[in-house]
């Protein structure tokens, strides 16, 4: 501000004497936000336009016409104040017809405020819309320890006695249906204990909006999805047969898991809480005001209500036919629970076993047969048993050399994902040569190869 006006008093005089309207009729300190109201009515615009048209000293006073003399425009030195003007903050300087505040700052800070006034009625609305949904536990008629056995049992007595076609209530299988799609999924059951109605539509539609225009302009607002834990990585030894002919196997895993009825330090004291003990740190998210109309959002650790214990878990792998050694099998939602955070999910790595006759090489098998030098030149006919407990006739009628190949089609690995086509059954031949030879059967093999 100039020297006149940091003083209280000036050459101009008091700063009240210089904020005064020109027009001798017009009221001293008429406050910009009081001039939009008395002038609202007369004028019939919009409110944002009357509280810029305020905020640059253009509406006249009250009593004055829309135009009329009484009307100033900008003046030579002033300070107009815009306070609380459409739910925003917001003072003009303004000197010579110039402002030192920028006017976008001001429509910025106004359009925030409209905007939070307007996230505040909705999350409200909202609020109320979640709280008339039902409770997916109720609407199954089952606990909340209640076991995907006991939930699939439900669901089907309940939907087969409230089938529309059979005149049940429409809006009621729906519900029905609904409640089922949450508890059957662990990942979404998970999301629904800790964050409610709210946090489910979150997690299922990933909201991303930004928290205000600023962050629109200049790329804040972040992930304010439903906080999701790391995943756990296992290995599970599988059997050359098992890839051959596919199988469901089975392992168990020890895991911690959050105890859904020990919430609050009431229950904890309580016979089903007994076991249970202590649950990591939960991270909380708190809001900070750090200017007014401004809100940010921080992490904080805060000690869990919930209480936790290791229980086993079985995973059921269902090992395809032609699967490839290392293929990862995801099972969603199965790794650790912590309280407020979506588990993880368990990978498990397929590690194929050693075989003692067969070697795997992609969708090919490998093998070694070994045969007499007899047979070797003669010709023979062998038997392999298959994988999957067929057997294999191999026939030579031709010399073999050592070390040969034969090669049997369609008697691989199973294609994975295709499994009407295999691979290829290659079988190298190792000749086993006498250890020592006497005179006469010396004389009988070179009568026999002299021609050769």
């Amino acid at each position: 501000l100039p020297s006149s006006e940091r003083g209280g008093q000036g050459a101009g005089g008091s700063r009240a004497e210089r904020s005064r309207p020109d027009s001798p009729d017009s009221p001293p300190h008429t406050h910009a936000a009081d001039r939009v109201r008395s002038c609202e009515e007369s004028h019939k615009k919009p409110r944002r336009e009357l509280a810029l048209a305020a905020a640059t000293n253009r509406l006249p006073y009250e009593g004055h016409p829309a135009r009329g003399p009484g009307a100033r425009g900008l003046g030579s030195r002033q300070k107009v104040g815009l306070d609380r003007v459409e739910g925003g903050y917001g003072a003009l300087y303004e000197y010579g017809g110039e402002a030192s505040l920028s006017l976008a700052v001001i429509l910025a800070l106004n359009t925030y405020g409209a905007s939070a006034s307007r996230r505040g009625r909705g999350g409200q609305e909202m609020a109320a819309k979640k709280s008339e949904e039902p409770d997916p536990y109720d609407v199954l008629e089952v606990g909340r320890e209640a076991t995907d056995a006991e939930i699939k049992k439900a669901f089907r007595k309940l939907s087969i006695k409230n089938h529309p076609d059979k005149g049940g209530d429409t809006v009621l299988f729906q519900k029905i249906q609904r409640a089922y799609e949450i508890l059957s999924n662990e990942e979404l059951r998970m999301v629904f204990d800790h964050a409610g109605h709210e946090g489910l539509e979150q997690h299922e539609k990933g909201q991303n909006a930004p928290a205000s225009p600023f962050d629109a302009f200049f790329g804040g607002g972040g992930n304010r999805g439903v906080n999701r834990g790391p995943d756990a990585k296992v290995e599970m030894a599988v059997s050359l047969e098992d890839m051959y002919n596919g199988n469901d196997v089975s392992m168990s895993i020890k895991r911690r898991v959050v105890c859904r009825q020990c919430k609050g330090r009431s229950t904890w004291k309580t016979d089903a809480c007994k076991e249970c003990g202590e649950c990591p740190p939960e991270v909380k998210m708190v809001q900070q005001q750090v200017a007014p109309g401004f809100v940010v959002q921080q992490q904080q650790h805060v000690p869990s209500e919930y209480r936790c214990k290791n229980e086993p878990k079985e995973l059921k792998v269902t090992v395809e036919k032609g699967s490839p050694d290392g293929l990862d099998v995801r099972f969603k939602g199965a790794s650790e629970q912590s309280p407020g955070q979506v588990p993880g999910d368990v990978i498990v790595n397929l590690k194929q076993k050693s075989h003692p006759i067969f070697t795997r090489k992609g969708n090919d098998l490998h093998m070694t047969m070994e045969i007499s030098l007899k047979e070797a030149l003669t010709g023979f006919t062998r038997t392999v048993r298959q994988l999957d407990g067929r057997d294999i006739e191999v026939n030579e009628e031709g010399i073999t050399g050592p070390y040969s190949t034969k090669v049997v089609l369609g008697e691989g690995m199973p294609v994975h994902g295709v499994p009407s086509e295999s691979g290829k059954l290659k079988i190298q031949m190792k000749v086993k040569f006498p250890r020592s030879l006497n005179d006469e059967q010396k004389e009988q093999i070179n009568q026999i190869l002299a021609n050769a």
